[in-house]
């Protein structure tokens, strides 16, 4: 049956992008939307992909979210063809009110619908909407490969981006870290090219790219207690288990060049070091399934994961542009640029999770269930979802970590994250925070695992008190589903 659904889907999102194209090609230009991080750059850089070997003039901006006041902006140019990546499932209510009626509206998302019906001006592609899960079985996007690709001449690098931003968006929720769904189908089709490879190896930042002790120290899903951020205490680790940080030509030594026996050392140490934390990084998280660009001669970009955290720093760090001239090939100088966002989006993390651990009592408040992370941390509102994710792996006690981070206008930012399964249950964060930020008089959604809302300041505890209560009355229900 969920064969019968991937095979509709595939077919609808190739006719729907071969309507975006034709559309594109009357109006002679389309406006192209995508959000900041991973998954809405690799859109981006498959769109742009798309227009561009089809000769089809657009203007791409990267946003961070679709407010009313961002639709507001965007609708008062003279675009009559927009292209929504990565997000605007989740408005389709505000895009139905705003929209006049010669405009057109392509919507290419992963996140739930608001709604089933919208009206003939609307063209969405979701996963969703064919009973497929986007949360972890399709990314943004993957949902990009499969509406562009039966339309590009050329496509080089389009399983690549798929995968990417999969990676990107968390989607890796299988055995070792691996994707699933429609995502892994994208995976078997570049490694029938000849593109990708697959491998196990330990989850550590930057194998094939990093000196050893930089990568345990830039490594924080997981987080290695004493080693994640900390450059001293990896250097230490190293040196107590005996493994030399150069070679015998003078370089610094990769996790790709340890030996055997160093790397089973190295593995048994880490798994220490996380039993005997108070985190809820699980041993079995210290190997993961790597997807390898065989085609890519930087080993910055060969590894999926490393890649996909470039992406991010460049997104959240206002680089997107960066961010999406890497997607589409470019090199040269670019990367410099992207290493040095990277170095600043590592050390800026750190520093953040430095400071709220420092004094956890200042910024972290304790719900029953789930811990939130004040304001008072101020912390930038493009980077309290990385720190929320990172936060959540630390606390083996809490099922939710909700991030809250203050932005332009007197507004909040709300970024949350769960686990898939806690003690038995699990629970709906974005149903979750639709609901709290209802009660506040502002907006919010998105996945099971991961969403985000923005509000009011003076609403902040209004919100807290919704989510809380609808917390406890899914966990009251019991087994709402949890994750399929």
């Amino acid at each position: 049956m969920s064969k019968e659904k991937e095979d509709l889907f595939i077919k609808y999102s190739s006719e729907i992008g071969k309507t975006i194209l034709e559309e594109a090609e009357s109006e002679g230009v389309i406006r192209c939307i995508s959000h900041l991080d991973t998954d809405g750059l690799c859109s981006a850089g498959l769109a742009s992909m798309f227009l561009l070997e089809n000769e089809v003039k657009f203007h791409l901006t990267i946003i961070k979210q679709l407010t009313p006041g961002a639709l507001k902006e965007i609708l008062r140019e003279k675009y009559r063809a927009l292209l929504l990546l990565d997000l605007g499932s989740g408005q389709l209510d505000l895009l139905e009110k705003k929209l006049p009626v010669d405009r057109k509206v392509f919507i290419v998302d992963h996140h739930p619908p608001e709604k089933e019906r919208v009206n003939v001006n609307i063209h969405q592609v979701n996963p969703y909407m064919f009973g497929l899960d986007g949360s972890i079985h399709l990314s943004g996007s993957g949902t990009a490969y499969f509406t562009f690709k039966d339309q590009l001449r050329r496509g080089e690098g389009a399983e690549w981006l798929g995968i990417v931003g999969a990676i990107g968006d968390q989607q890796d929720k299988s055995e070792y870290s691996s994707l699933s769904g429609l995502n892994s189908e994208i995976v078997k089709i570049g490694i029938e090219k000849g593109i990708i490879k697959e491998e196990i190896d330990l989850n550590i930042f930057g194998r094939f790219s990093r000196p050893l002790h930089k990568a345990l120290e830039y490594t924080f899903q997981p987080y290695i207690p004493g080693i994640s951020g900390d450059e001293v205490g990896a250097v230490t680790l190293l040196r107590d288990i005996g493994v030399e940080l150069k070679g015998v030509n003078g370089d610094w030594r990769k996790l790709s060049d340890l030996t055997d026996e160093e790397k089973k050392k190295l593995t048994e140490k880490i798994i220490e070091r996380i039993m005997h934390g108070e985190t809820f990084s699980r041993p079995s998280e210290i190997l993961a399934m790597h997807y390898v660009n065989l085609k890519e001669e930087l080993n910055t970009l060969r590894d999926a994961r490393e890649f996909s955290t470039i992406l991010n720093a460049c997104g959240k760090l206002g680089r997107p542009d960066v961010g999406v001239l890497l997607c589409l090939g470019v090199r040269g100088e670019i990367v410099g640029e992207a290493e040095e966002l990277l170095i600043e989006y590592r050390k800026t993390l750190a520093d953040y999770l430095n400071k709220i651990l420092s004094f956890p009592n200042k910024y972290l408040v304790k719900k029953e269930e789930f811990i939130v992370i004040s304001p008072k941390a101020e912390i930038r509102d493009t980077l309290i979802g990385p720190v929320s994710s990172i936060l959540l792996s630390q606390l083996a006690e809490k099922r939710v970590v909700i991030g809250v981070s203050r932005v332009d206008e007197g507004k909040l930012k709300i970024s949350g994250r769960a686990r898939g399964d806690f003690k038995g249950k699990s629970i709906d964060l974005g149903l979750a925070l639709r609901e709290g930020a209802k009660a506040a008089k502002g907006i919010g959604g998105g996945h099971r695992m991961a969403a985000g809302a923005e509000i009011k300041q003076n609403k902040l505890g209004e919100f807290i008190k919704a989510l809380e209560e609808n917390i406890k009355k899914q966990l009251a229900e019991g087994d709402n589903g949890g994750e399929p």
